[in-house]
């Protein structure tokens, strides 16, 4: 039985609407005075019971309205619960259920209060337990046995029907050997399952011992794990200390990393800033040797300009004397050819006149002859004709002398100035004259040539010196944007080196470290102390849980470690759980089949019972005596006696049945109030009229329940409720709302009542405690961990 969900409009000192909901098994409601927690547990009673119940049952105050309800879950079915029916007859409990589950803080003043008129809702539950009627009870339950055998309700004789049924015992001679086979077979069954039994009792005991050593055993487990935790804290607790003291937590992995690479990035940016400025010296000297280079070339260059201008001046001079030479040599040419000419003509005019040499002569010997003949006239005219002719040829002799010599004096002057030795004919002198002139325009071809060689060398040269100038204003250009360039690298190489070096000051100053070997080990020592300390606190969750729930661990197991101060190691430990666990489940494999055979026999034998009872005769003595009866036939004698006798067992039996179950919640109440007290181990009760008094004993004296404390009663009070209530439900697990029972206790007796609550709520039982008293809050705290949930009563509002 759980309570799901609960819900109400305002009342009392409850201003806002309320509503809860909650998976875990323990609430504890820790809050001032007239917060509104009694108000909580009203609105639970009037939900869960009609108004008049409520307040006749809980002492609940009557506000002027609940309007709400409670949503309830029992036995897989869910219940909503609104106040109209009480929860008892809604779920068909026993009527002292409904003053069991709910303790308000009014109970317990009622509860012990020496006027025992004024009886609290426990008094009023033990009351309708302890007193019930057994004679009564027990009258019914035998009247009821008589009907159920056939008999009448005031006579000991069997009704029509029944005389009817029992016709059957004349068929017993029949049966006789089959019925007297049975019983044998059933003697035998009842050897066995005596033997069987006897097995079964042996393994039960064994099986408690194992379990009682397992529980040994995990108690030793617990100080173990109680002594090993303490050792892993102390470890922890000096690891964690030399860690904070040694600055450990200000060197990290990362701050190395970042060290590493501000130390190689300097590194690099000092190589590059030396790389820098050794290509800005290398630049500036390449600048230098270009300016040198440069004004060299500007001189060479005007050397060259000059040299070609030289050169120009030469070959327009020898292309002006070429042409003025050819220009001459072409007069010397046409003139040695006129004076050649002139020889030739000279010379051939002499051979044309050579006849009138030779005829004037002749005609002067013929005119002699004429003469001498006598002949004057034709020799006066010859003579005449002869020194015409000679005078003529004189003549034209003389002039053509004196063309060839001054003809060939002008060759020879043509031939001085042409440089050519006076030797041989004219025309051997004109053709030497015209070879030494050929030569000549040869000799200043090639000179021009030689020249105009000379002049593009220069120009080629200049043109050369031209581009080299260019080249290297170029070069010069291009290094000092280089230089530009490889300042502004050095500018940014100096500032990022500048941002590495205030980085690794900075890691300096944060690590403490000076240097990065030393930052090294320390991250080295940290990762070190981290995973012995990761191992240590590992090692602790293992043992102990989640690291806020250590201090509350080692504080619970403090007590198995004072009862085992020197427990054997934690894994001998487990090996010896397993082993134990081991023989557990043997012992409970072999329990359950030998629990299956005994159950086998014992329906074995209630079957040859049930086939005997069926025959009438349920032993020997009494097939015996219904053979006798039937021999005798004092069939009616012996029914009334049989019935009598049925009846009066039945009696005894149900009379033990029924003080075993009026005394089994004082049991289990006694061992409730034994864990909380460690004093008291029995309870017993008497009955004073219709009410009921106690006695708690232990330790050889006894104690009326008047002259326990009030702590005490309030314990008493807890221990006799709970037994109650697990004799109502059964084994289901049930629900407590608690208004502050343990005010009066002391912190020992409270905290042991508040292990066995936590206890319950571990075995699924649900428990509201609502309280004002903070050490119990601190108890629930320490020893109920995650099975608690800790509110106010302002987390109940919506």
């Amino acid at each position: 039985m759980r309570i799901l969900e609960l819900k109400c409009c305002p009342v009392g000192p409850l201003s806002r609407p309320v509503f809860f909901q909650s998976e875990k098994n323990c609430v504890v409601v820790y809050d001032e005075n007239e917060a509104g927690k009694t108000s909580l547990v009203d609105i639970i009673v009037n939900m869960l019971f009609r108004r008049g119940s409520a307040q006749s049952r809980f002492q609940a105050r009557r506000f002027d309205d609940y309007q709400g309800y409670v949503k309830l879950e029992h036995q897989g079915k869910t219940w909503t619960c609104e106040g109209s029916i009480d929860l008892d007859k809604l779920l068909g409990l026993p009527s002292e259920f409904s003053r069991l589950p709910i303790v308000r803080g009014s109970d317990l003043h009622f509860l012990w209060s020496s006027n025992r008129e004024k009886k609290g809702p426990l008094i009023e539950a033990c009351i309708q337990h302890f007193t019930a009627d057994c004679e009564n009870n027990l009258g019914a339950l035998a009247a009821g046995v008589r009907s159920a055998a056939g008999l009448t309700a005031k006579r000991n004789s069997w009704t029509r029907s029944k005389t009817e049924e029992l016709k059957g015992y004349l068929d017993l001679y029949r049966k006789k050997e089959f019925l007297l086979s049975g019983l044998a077979n059933r003697e035998k069954i009842k050897r066995e399952l005596q033997s069987v039994s006897e097995r079964l009792q042996a393994v039960k005991k064994k099986l408690a011992a194992a379990i009682d050593e397992q529980k040994r055993v995990a108690e030793e487990h617990q100080a173990a794990i109680c002594s090993a935790a303490e050792v892993w804290e102390r470890k922890l607790s000096a690891l964690r200390t030399e860690y904070r003291e040694g600055g450990y937590e200000r060197c990290s992995r990362e701050d190395l990393q970042l060290w590493a690479e501000s130390a190689a990035k300097e590194q690099s940016l000092k190589e590059r800033e030396k790389t820098l400025k050794s290509q800005i010296s290398d630049t500036e000297i390449k600048t230098l040797e270009l300016r040198q280079q440069q004004e060299k070339l500007s001189r060479c260059l005007k050397e060259t300009e000059e040299s070609c201008a030289a050169a120009r001046d030469t070959l327009a001079r020898l292309r002006q004397e070429k042409e003025a030479k050819a220009k001459e040599h072409s007069a010397l040419r046409t003139e040695a050819q006129t004076l050649l000419h002139s020889i030739n003509s000279a010379e051939e005019q002499k051979k044309r006149i050579r006849w009138a040499v030779v005829a004037g002569p002749l005609f002067t010997v013929a005119a002699v002859v004429l003469f001498l003949a006598g002949q004057l006239v034709p020799g006066l005219l010859l003579l005449a004709a002869g020194l015409v002719i000679i005078g003529w040829s004189r003549t034209v002799a003389g002039m053509c002398s004196r063309t060839f010599k001054e003809a060939e004096e002008k060759l020879l002057e043509l031939a001085r100035r042409a440089g050519i030795q006076a030797i041989g004919t004219a025309d051997e002198l004109v053709k030497l004259l015209e070879s030494q002139l050929a030569r000549q325009a040869e000799e200043m071809s090639k000179a021009l040539e030689k020249a105009e060689l000379e002049c593009r060398e220069q120009e080629g040269i200049l043109n050369g010196f031209v581009q080299e100038r260019l080249l290297c204003e170029r070069e010069l250009d291009r290094l000092a944007e280089n230089l530009r360039d490889f300042h502004s690298s050095l500018a940014k190489c100096a500032r990022e080196l500048d941002g590495i070096r205030s980085t690794l000051e900075q890691l300096m100053h944060k690590s403490g470290k000076g240097d990065f070997a030393s930052l090294e080990e320390a991250v080295k020592q940290r990762e070190g102390m981290e995973r012995d300390m990761e191992l240590a606190a590992t090692r602790l969750k293992t043992l102990l849980g989640s690291e806020e729930q250590w201090r509350e661990r080692l504080l619970a197991l403090k007590p198995y470690l004072e009862q085992h101060p020197h427990p054997r190691s934690v894994d001998e430990l487990d090996g010896e759980k397993a082993r134990l666990e081991a023989l557990v489940l043997e012992l409970r494999e072999e329990e359950e089949e030998l629990q299956q055979q005994y159950d086998k026999l014992q329906q074995q034998e209630l079957d040859e019972s049930q086939n005997l009872y069926a025959a009438g005769c349920g032993d020997t003595a009494s097939l015996a005596l219904r053979l006798q009866e039937a021999e005798e036939q004092l069939k009616k004698a012996i029914r009334e006696s049989l019935a009598a006798v049925w009846v009066e067992k039945a009696v005894e039996a149900a009379k033990g049945d029924l003080e075993a179950a009026l005394l089994e919640p004082l049991s289990q109440a006694a061992e409730i109030f034994y864990a909380i007290t460690g004093r008291y181990n029995c309870i017993d009760y008497s009955r004073q009229g219709k009410d009921v008094s106690f006695r708690v004993s232990g330790l050889g004296t006894a104690y009326s329940e008047d002259l326990l404390s009030d702590g005490a009663r309030a314990q008493l009070l807890m221990a006799l409720r709970l037994a109650l209530l697990e004799r109502a439900l059964g084994a289901e697990p049930g629900f407590l709302v608690l208004d502050d029972p343990l005010l009066n206790s002391s912190l020992t007796r409270k905290r042991k009542t508040i292990e066995v609550l936590l206890n319950y709520a571990r075995r699924g039982w649900q428990l509201f405690y609502l309280t004002v008293d903070y050490p119990a809050v601190e108890i629930f705290r320490e020893l109920g961990g995650e099975l608690v949930e800790f509110n106010r009563v302002c987390d109940f509002y919506e």
